[in-house]
């Protein structure tokens, strides 16, 4: 669930109930969208949901499906139209187009075996830099 919360008194004002696994979250300054992941921990499971949260309304707007039972850090380019997410189910890094709601590409990191700890983005590039001291790897 995601909750609003007054920021004088620390008071819960509204709640929106989301799939089960609630984990990371990413706040778009450009459509001021919060996107945030359902995932779960069954390997079985092939998909699973970022659900688009209008911060204006405080309404659940959509989803948009990602690949693999899982996935963590979040990052949107500076111009508010790509979404990068670590999709820790499958070992890749997932491109979402923000207009379509889509996945438009993905970037497999077979070299982590495991998870991507963190990645950041520059205005020209993004770098991932994976768990269990590889080399950072540079797109």
């Amino acid at each position: 669930m995601v909750e609003l919360v007054d920021g004088r008194n620390y008071k819960i004002l509204r709640t929106i109930k989301l799939p089960s696994g609630v984990d990371g979250a990413v706040y778009n300054p450009v459509d001021h969208y919060y996107y945030v992941e359902s995932g779960s921990d069954e390997a079985t499971v092939k998909t699973h949901v970022l659900n688009i949260i209008d911060t204006k309304t405080f309404t659940h707007v959509g989803d948009i499906t990602l690949p693999g039972n899982h996935s963590e850090a979040m990052a949107i380019d500076h111009a508010g139209k790509k979404l990068y997410v670590n999709l820790t189910g499958v070992t890749k890094i997932g491109v979402v187009d923000l207009q379509s709601r889509k996945v438009v590409n993905t970037w497999p990191v077979p070299e982590t075996k495991k998870r991507i700890l963190w990645y950041w983005m520059s205005r020209v590039n993004v770098c991932l830099s994976p768990g269990a001291r590889h080399q950072n790897l540079w797109f």
